[in-house]
């Protein structure tokens, strides 16, 4: 399946999948919580108890309007260690992306692919 063809709700599941092959050992997509503000597109937690929260993101609209979540406002509110943006490539740029959050980029014409353009490489 190329990249162009998947949804939301596809790229939060090949995510989850892709973590556990970078030491995520436990790894949910598209979760939803009635308890906690926050719900994550992906939840990746590693056997040290290492936490990563992704967000994926389809539009520039979507994203925009993260910003004005509480959570995004106060960053010790939010879910995670470390924190992604995950975005079509060339969807963001890196001026687009805040302070303390990652930029990973999915691509490829036959089978998605990540490219990480702002945080750590694993």
């Amino acid at each position: 399946m190329s990249v162009s063809e998947m949804t939301h709700d596809d790229i939060a599941d090949w995510c989850a999948t892709r973590l556990k092959g970078l030491g995520y050992r436990f790894a949910f997509s598209n979760m939803t919580s009635a308890v906690h503000g926050e719900q994550p597109d992906v939840l990746g937690l590693t056997s040290y108890g290492n936490s990563i929260v992704v967000e994926v993101k389809v539009s520039r609209s979507d994203f925009l309007a993260d910003k004005k979540k509480p959570w995004r406002a106060n960053p010790n509110m939010g879910m995670g260690q470390e924190r992604v943006y995950l975005a079509p490539e060339g969807l963001l740029k890196l001026s687009d992306i805040p302070y303390g959050w990652q930029l990973w980029e999915i691509y490829g014409k036959n089978k998605p692919r990540l490219r990480v353009v702002k945080g750590k490489a694993k």
